[in-house]
């Protein structure tokens, strides 16, 4: 999820939410992952940031997997 800065328009806060439901009950995790600074050029923290997202969704994948679960991309409405 990226959420863009309240203070700068070219900052953009990066993170992993992932939900799942537990006996008809929504559980979430939010995991901050790092700012994004859009525009050129880009710098070197921006891939800093998006391998800790995509090392956080890759763990999320392998316990899901390990339990035998399925794994859906998406969005939870409310």
């Amino acid at each position: 999820r990226y959420q863009q800065s309240k203070d700068v328009p070219f900052l953009y806060y990066m993170s992993v939410v992932a939900g799942f439901v537990v006996r008809g009950k929504l559980i979430e995790l939010h995991q901050h992952c790092g700012d994004v600074v859009k525009g050129p050029p880009e710098p070197e923290s921006n891939t800093r940031t998006k391998a800790v997202a995509e090392r956080i969704m890759q763990q999320i994948d392998h316990v899901v997997e390990s339990f035998g679960l399925a794994l859906r991309r998406g969005v939870f409405e409310p």
